[in-house]
C-alpha cells in the first residue's frame, strides 16, 4: 500500500503548478499515482502523463465537473476518462464559451464596483487555460484592491456577494451518463463542503445520486473530521458505491495544502485506486 492522490488541480484551471511541475512535485513527495482533475477541462491531462512517465508516476486522466443538482451547484470527479472522446470535446468547448460569457460579465460588475479591469489582467500565458475566479482573485490582490486571496472571494467572488455571477450547469445526471460514457469512473467531490445538507438531505442527496449511477464519494479530503469520514463510509457501504480521496491541491492558492498529505494527516491508500479500476 502507497500513497496516492486523486484530485489535483494544475494552472489549466486554478491551480498555480503547471501540469509538467505537478508530476515532478507529486513524485518527489512520494506519490506512486495522481489524478489530474481540473475544473471542466483536460487540457493538463497529456502534459502531465508525459512528465509523469520521466521519472514513473501514473497520471490518471480526470476532470471535475461543476454540476447542477436542483439549483444547487455541487462538483463531480470523473476518472479514467477519455479525452480524446468527441462528446467530452464538444461539451468542453460549450463551457468555455459559457465561461468566457460570464467573465465579462464580472468584469463589468468589478468595474461598478471601483475595481477595474481589463480581461488581459485575469488572462494566462498557459494555452488552453480555463479561466476561472481564481484567477479573477490573482489579478485583484495583484492590483491592491484586496489583501489576499481569500478576500476576494469572501468580499466579492464567492457565491452571493457583488460581484459573483452564476453560470449554467450541466445536470448531475446527464454529467453521471457522460462520465460513463467516454469510460468513466464517476465520484461525487468533497460532499462535506456542501453545508446546506443535514444528514437526512446528506442521505437522500447520495441516494439520489446512486440511483443516477454514481460510483463513488471522495470520503478522504483535507478539511473533513473523522465523523465526517466515517459518516461517508457508512453512505458507501449503504448504497454500494467506491471511497475515493484528494488533496485537492492548488499550490499557492490554497496555501498550507500539500499535495497528498492535506493539512498533514491526509493519506489516501493505493487500495482505493485498485478498487476503483475493477469498474473499467
Amino acid at each position: 500500500m502507497y500513497p496516492i492522490d486523486l484530485h489535483v488541480h494544475s494552472t489549466m484551471s486554478d491551480g498555480t503548478f503547471t501540469p509538467r511541475e505537478i508530476a515532478f512535485y507529486a513524485k518527489a513527495k512520494g506519490l506512486q499515482t495522481i489524478a489530474l482533475t481540473d475544473h471542466d477541462t483536460i487540457s493538463g491531462v497529456l502534459e502531465c502523463q508525459e512528465a509523469g512517465n520521466l521519472v514513473n508516476l501514473k497520471v490518471i486522466a480526470g476532470i471535475e465537473f461543476s454540476v447542477n443538482y436542483f439549483d444547487k451547484e455541487v462538483h463531480m470527479l470523473g476518472y479514467f476518462i477519455d479525452i480524446h472522446n468527441e462528446k467530452l470535446t464538444s461539451h468542453l468547448e460549450n463551457l468555455v464559451v459559457s465561461r468566457h460569457e460570464r467573465n465579462l460579465k464580472m468584469l463589468e460588475k468589478l468595474g461598478e464596483l471601483g475595481f477595474p479591469m481589463e480581461y488581459s489582467d485575469i488572462a494566462t500565458s498557459e494555452k488552453n487555460a480555463l479561466l476561472t475566479r481564481a484567477h479573477f482573485a490573482q489579478a485583484m490582490l495583484k492590483k491592491g484592491y484586496v489583501k489576499n486571496i481569500d478576500d476576494a472571494f469572501n468580499l466579492y467572488l464567492g457565491n452571493g456577494k457583488p460581484a459573483f455571477i452564476p453560470r449554467e450547469h450541466v445536470d448531475f445526471k446527464e454529467c453521471i451518463d457522460l462520465i460513463h460514457e467516454i469510460g468513466g469512473v464517476a465520484v461525487i467531490a468533497h460532499p462535506g463542503l456542501y453545508k446546506s445538507f443535514t444528514d437526512e438531505k446528506l442521505d437522500k442527496f447520495i441516494k439520489t445520486l446512486a440511483e443516477a449511477g454514481l460510483d463513488g464519494i471522495e470520503t478522504i479530503y483535507p478539511k473533513y473530521s473523522k465523523e465526517q469520514e466515517e459518516e461517508f463510509l457508512y453512505l458507501c457501504k449503504k448504497y454500494n458505491l467506491l471511497p475515493t480521496g484528494g488533496s485537492d491541491f492548488h499550490g499557492e492558492n490554497k496555501k498550507d495544502l500539500d499535495i497528498g498529505k492535506g493539512y498533514g494527516k491526509t493519506f489516501v491508500p493505493s487500495t482505493l485506486l485498485d478498487a476503483l479500476e475493477t469498474l473499467l
